[in-house]
């Protein structure tokens, strides 16, 4: 799997069979259904993969494509990460966390967002999210 660093944060260089694998990865993790924390654990929030319970919400479900993104397709930690933002810009109740994924496809280098509301990946300037944090490691300096 070939990677490059630009301006300090590192790219998966992406062609279309890894694009694909990619989108058939997330398409995978997102057939899961969607609980909430209140309702599976009786608390506001609780981080696990979703593979645990085989159902989560959306933290669950970036930690899940991040760990196979590792796993599966052997994508470096430097090029991988979990943001939150929110949904709806202004309003504090839409919080939500994605996977980010830094590549570089044919046409176009930056993060791509990998969540449970989309059905496939997109780039993150895309989203209209109003962001909260995004890992240091996936920022160009």
């Amino acid at each position: 799997m070939a990677v490059v660093t630009r301006n300090g944060a590192t790219y998966l260089v992406v062609d279309d069979e890894i694009r694909a694998a990619i989108t058939a990865l997330d398409s995978d993790v997102n057939r899961l259904p969607y609980v909430t924390d209140q309702a599976q654990f009786g608390m506001p929030e609780y981080w696990q993969r979703i593979s645990v319970e085989r159902r989560g919400d959306c933290e669950d479900y970036a930690m899940e494509k991040q760990h196979r993104l590792s796993e599966e397709l052997g994508v470096p930690d430097e090029c991988r990460g979990i943001a939150t933002c929110w949904i709806t810009p202004g309003d504090q109740s839409s919080g939500h966390a994605v996977c980010l994924l830094n590549v570089i496809e044919s046409d176009a280098r930056g993060c791509l967002v990998l969540d449970n509301i989309s059905p496939s990946p997109g780039y993150w300037q895309h989203k209209g999210y109003a962001w909260d944090h995004i890992p240091a490691h996936l920022r160009e300096r």
